[in-house]
């Protein structure tokens, strides 16, 4: 589908985001995810899932955004694309590893780079995980879900020993 296409049908999309809890998190457990992409569209989208699937979301449109969000709210989970302006998706990798010491973040680069060489690229930078744009929304779920399992592992004890955490 063409992006002005899709566009134009983003008043349409927004009623996804306030549509019904589908089977996921259990209210008790509910995890703050951080959505990060340049794509309103996409971005939308996929806020939408999470949302129905019991998630807390928060959007950003770019690296500096997501960071400022970061600063000011406790996120458990980031998803990020790669190509964005300015500030992309590796860089935003970095910053959450290098200026985060006391706050583990679970991080899924969801991107169109499809490579192998990509993929490790991009775990180095320090994404926990990978997924290519196109992947079934159960299969982002899932990684998503190992991702709030970490968290509530290693996130508590992150705080208590002020120590960073699974790095």
């Amino acid at each position: 589908m063409h992006p002005q296409h899709l566009a134009r049908q983003l008043p349409d999309l927004m009623e996804i985001l306030d549509g019904p809890i589908e089977p996921g998190l259990h209210p008790s457990s509910r995890c703050r995810a951080l959505v990060v992409d340049d794509d309103d569209v996409g971005r939308t989208l996929l806020m939408g899932l999470l949302k129905r699937s019991g998630y807390d979301v928060r959007g950003a449109a770019s690296g500096e955004e997501a960071l400022r969000a970061l600063d000011i709210g406790d996120c458990q989970v980031l998803v990020t694309d790669w190509q964005m302006p300015r500030m992309n998706g590796l860089d935003l990798c970095r910053h959450v590893r290098l200026g985060r010491p006391h706050q583990y973040v679970y991080v899924l680069m969801l991107t169109v780079r499809d490579q192998e060489q990509d993929v490790l690229v991009g775990l180095a930078a320090g994404a926990d995980d990978y997924v290519v744009k196109g992947a079934p929304n159960e299969e982002i779920l899932a990684r998503l879900e190992l991702g709030r399992r970490i968290t509530q592992c290693e996130y508590p004890l992150a705080i208590s020993t002020g120590r960073r955490v699974g790095r």
